[in-house]
């Protein structure tokens, strides 16, 4: 049973001599009550079932395989059933997929068309052995149609001393009556009726009551029979096109009796290698980093929404002197891009980074990307491929905004390159987002002021380009945030103590860039700085982060839109001596998927 996949491994295989093919078990996904179960009702060519079904145990029980929920032998005398439960919300492809790298779901066969030639071993092609197999049938039927015709010309003979010994029965059976021994008798046969010594054996063989019962109308039967089969094994012998109708007759006797319908079916479907994305669940993550450097990513189902201006709950075990920095939403099968107030960039698949809990210490960022001794991160992107209608735009604290092609920054990988060179040693970078061409973009200062332009007053540049101002340098209004706005979106801000609101995107006034901008979070001694900046819809959840690792996820339309010179309400109820890092905005619709 089961299917091999495509056909490239069995046209290798008749061409060469040798390939290799790829045996899949059939399985069907059926959905029942928001749940998926993988049903195995054919298995590969000498694979054992019970082998099959402890090795899923044993992948479960080590947890290389996460997500199922059950495992049951179904089988009965209609066929073979293994049933494979999964957990609610875990992707059936997925552990599908993990299935066939780790168990004998899936295995190759290899193939080799070896045969004796002249006595020798040699590999051949299918048509080679074709031949091959032809001219050995060829040798097997002339040697069995040459035995043949030997057995039958010895029996005609022995049927023509019968037939002579019909016409003197009488006689010969005085004859031997008389002789005194069967040389004697086998002697005058000879002599006296030109047996010869064959026919004269046959005779003397047999015994008196079967002699005189001879039947000849039976022996001419078999007689006229045996000439028939000689004049046809003769004519075989002679003839090369009737010794191949021999054989073809033959093999179209074993095709009809063994012909049975194909049980491995052959699919179109060429084996595809599978990647890595493939044994990871596609799901929505948070993506922390802190101050020293410690990262990871936690699903976002983890983070459950609570009341808006509540303590929160832990988000990360730190060590000592250590605080988060960033968290970005992603996707387990995008790309994520680090970038250090260096102006560096990095490049990792988000699967590639540890998987965490809420309380995960995470692990070193230095074990994924090279970063450079006295580097640290500040900004982090997520996206899905290296779209060439895609642009990355870069902030920096003192207000210098770059803007450049997002795949000239495909090579960055774990080694990083250069995305931004900084004119003045004091200032860093603070902030990266995707733009599309015709985005408005934001810078917002930590003195609660915001400055909005179309991306296009800053020309597209190369890696090592310095950048142009974006906002005019004043005294305590360092840039501390960078974001677009998005049609049909709300501004949500929020300060180092916890307070923020939503503002109206129309509010902001679209200018020129380097100016000082306009106010949109009034902050004073009670709000603390102006943190970040996102845009929201009223469908979104909220995702804040404080210093001491606290985390509290609330919904959007929880916050009420207020003018733009209002403190705004409170959105954590802070700890004493922590401060808010970071605010993520996870999207409702992609969550639930």
């Amino acid at each position: 049973g089961a299917e091999i996949l495509g056909t490239s491994g069995i046209r290798q295989a008749y061409l060469t001599g040798r390939g290799r093919i790829k045996v899949r078990a059939k399985v069907k996904i059926e959905e029942k009550r928001g749940r998926s179960t993988i049903v195995v009702t054919e298995i590969p060519y000498q694979v054992s079932k019970s082998l099959i079904i402890e090795k899923i145990a044993e992948l479960v029980k080590n947890k290389k395989i996460e997500g199922i929920a059950d495992l049951r032998d179904e089988s009965d005398r209609e066929g073979l059933r293994i049933v494979i439960e999964l957990k609610r919300g875990v992707q059936a492809q997925v552990i599908l997929n993990q299935l066939f790298m780790h168990t004998p779901l899936q295995v190759t066969y290899g193939i080799i068309l070896l045969a004796l030639v002249d006595g020798v071993p040699k590999v051949l092609s299918l048509r080679q052995m074709m031949d091959e197999f032809l001219r050995h049938r060829e040798v097997v039927v002339q040697r069995r149609t040459s035995f043949r015709l030997r057995k039958a010309e010895a029996r005609a003979h022995v049927l023509e001393g019968f037939r002579k010994a019909l016409e003197h029965l009488d006689e010969i059976i005085t004859l031997i009556r008389s002789s005194n021994s069967p040389s004697e008798a086998k002697t005058k046969l000879i002599s006296m009726f030109g047996f010869t010594e064959k026919q004269a054996q046959a005779i003397l063989e047999l015994k008196l009551h079967q002699l005189t019962r001879l039947e000849r109308e039976k022996i001419d039967s078999e007689y006229e029979r045996l000439l028939k089969d000689i004049e046809r094994y003769k004519s075989i012998l002679a003839n090369r096109r009737l010794l191949l109708e021999v054989i073809k007759d033959e093999l179209l006797k074993i095709k009809a009796k063994y012909g049975d319908k194909r049980r491995t079916v052959i699919v179109e479907a060429e084996p595809q290698k599978i990647a890595v994305e493939d044994l990871i669940q596609r799901e929505d993550v948070i993506v922390t980093v802190t101050h020293d450097g410690y990262v990871k990513r936690t699903p976002v189902r983890y983070y459950k929404s609570q009341g808006r201006g509540g303590i929160g709950r832990s988000g990360i075990t730190l060590y000592e002197n250590d605080f988060p920095i960033i968290a970005v939403k992603g996707n387990t099968h995008h790309f994520i891009m680090f970038f250090t107030d260096h102006g560096r960039a990095y490049t990792i698949k988000t699967y590639e980074l540890p998987e965490g809990t809420l309380q995960a210490k995470g692990r070193p960022l230095r074990n994924f990307i090279n970063i450079k001794n006295g580097e640290r991160i500040t900004a982090a992107i997520s996206f899905e491929d290296f779209s060439p209608k895609l642009n990355v735009f870069l902030a920096t604290k003192s207000g210098i905004v770059k803007r450049m092609p997002l795949n000239l920054l495909k090579n960055s990988g774990r080694s990083g390159v250069y995305a931004l060179k900084f004119k003045n040693d004091d200032d860093y970078l603070i902030g990266a987002i995707l733009t599309s061409g015709d985005d408005i973009v934001v810078l917002a200062r930590a003195n609660g002021y915001a400055i909005a332009f179309h991306e296009s007053k800053v020309r597209k540049m190369g890696r090592m380009a310095h950048g142009v101002k974006g906002a005019k340098q004043i005294e305590g209004g360092e840039v501390v945030s960078l974001l677009k706005i998005e049609p049909g979106k709300n501004l949500l801000t929020i300060t180092e103590n916890g307070y923020g609101k939503k503002v109206p995107a129309t509010a902001l006034r679209i200018s020129g860039r380097g100016t000082k901008g306009i106010i949109i979070q009034r902050v004073n001694e009670k709000t603390g700085k102006l943190v970040k900046v996102m845009t929201i819809d009223g469908d979104d959840d909220a995702l804040v982060l404080t210093q001491a690792g606290t985390v509290i996820r609330f919904k959007g339309k929880d916050v009420r839109v207020m003018g733009r010179y209002a403190v705004g309400i409170r959105m954590i109820k802070l700890r004493e001596g922590d401060k808010v890092v970071d605010l993520a905005v996870i999207e409702r619709e992609k969550d639930k998927a």
